[in-house]
């Protein structure tokens, strides 16, 4: 299966994972601030990253009850080598889609939008679709609006087959499509599917809707006021601070442009700053607590908030987005009532064979902090 901006997303289990101890040198425990990372959690990464390319660079952040710790690895000569990289940054995938529903819910407590007011109220035509037309902001950000993942005209085409596919996507392309062939798939509110093109359109109309730029909005709305000073769509401003994209074979390849796709997929940011808006969502922030309210169950298990997805258990809620993008895959999880997080960035690509791995080190990682927590 070929992954476009935002790996297909798993029914997240945190599953018992079995791994062999090993030693290592002391340069890693220098990495360990507050021991908040222990030697059986790197082992775990040990075990999950050995099948990755020469070059593969991984950041890991680990929150316990709200205290951070970081650690990360590159590998060099088929062995992982302890690295400084908490604020090395990385493509972040659809973990973008979350800063995109929480510029809506920002938006929203304004008082510039509804939350069920019709995105066509801010366009100067008329849809394609009358469906469409009945989509409304929540819709896009819950993945209800009926949307299939990517236009068709998107999907039918060579560019898909590029290392930058997004890339020549721009606004007058999206409207011309919206005009005259995107349509909804189903009843919009009516079912669950996941839609980068619904995430862009999200993103676009809110800069419309706002007369302002999705970078701009970013900056001011949440990267400033989370301090993430970092964090950023625009590649120039950063091109230094960037871990190299790497292809499915482990080659250097060039990084997205998500042009009018940009808040489907287009953010990069560090572990570091991630870890502050992670640290954030634990607080009484009205925004964020807002936008980790259920929106729409998917099945007993598995529901979907504004941008984060949720798994349910007896006692615990796991909010979570994974991404992956040709030169990057992410993963990002916390459980609100315990504090705790694991976020993990690295620059494997989503269409390597064993890109899963992220995901399920992210998981293997929380659910070793999570048994700690629950015996403290």
């Amino acid at each position: 299966m070929k992954y476009i901006s935002g790996l297909t997303l798993p029914l997240l289990l945190l599953l018992p994972f079995a791994c062999n101890q090993k030693e290592y040198p002391a340069a890693v425990n220098s990495l360990i601030p507050n021991k908040t990372i222990d030697t059986a959690q790197i082992d775990t990464i040990s075990v999950y990253a050995s099948n990755f390319p020469n070059g593969t660079e991984i950041s890991v952040c680990i929150i316990r009850d709200s205290i951070p710790g970081y650690i990360g690895f590159s590998r060099v000569n088929d062995t992982l080598i302890p690295v400084r990289n908490e604020e090395v940054l990385f493509e972040i995938g659809s973990i973008s889609k979350v800063f995109t529903s929480t510029l809506l819910v920002s938006i929203l407590s304004e008082g510039g939008i509804r939350l069920d007011q019709l995105v066509s109220d801010f366009f100067d035509f008329d849809f394609a679709d009358s469906a469409l037309a009945t989509v409304t902001f929540k819709q896009l950000a819950n993945h209800t609006s009926g949307l299939p993942r990517l236009p068709t005209d998107l999907m039918t085409s060579l560019e898909l087959r590029s290392d930058d596919p997004y890339s020549k996507y721009g606004p007058e392309r999206l409207e011309t499509q919206l005009k005259e062939k995107i349509k909804s798939y189903t009843d919009p509110g009516s079912a669950y599917e996941y839609s980068n093109l619904g995430a862009g359109l999200l993103s676009y109309t809110l800069a419309r809707a706002q007369d302002i730029s999705y970078e701009s909005m970013l900056q001011e709305k949440i990267f400033s006021k989370y301090g993430m000073i970092s964090s950023t769509t625009q590649i120039s401003n950063v091109q230094n601070r960037l871990a190299g994209a790497l292809d499915k074979n482990g080659k250097p390849t060039s990084n997205w442009d998500l042009n009018v796709f940009v808040g489907a997929g287009g953010i990069m940011s560090s572990t570091k700053d991630l870890s502050l808006f992670v640290r954030a969502n634990f607080s009484e922030d009205s925004i964020l607590r807002f936008q980790q309210q259920e929106t729409f169950e998917i099945n007993p298990q598995l529901a979907v908030a504004l941008g984060w997805h949720i798994s349910k258990y007896e006692t615990d809620q796991y909010h979570w987005h994974n991404g992956g993008t040709g030169g990057y895959t992410s993963m990002c999880i916390f459980n609100n009532r315990t504090r705790n997080a694991v976020i993990v960035l690295s620059n494997v690509s989503a269409f390597n064979v064993n890109s899963r791995n992220i995901d399920h080190l992210a998981n293997a990682l929380m659910k070793s902090i999570e048994k700690v927590s629950l015996l403290q």
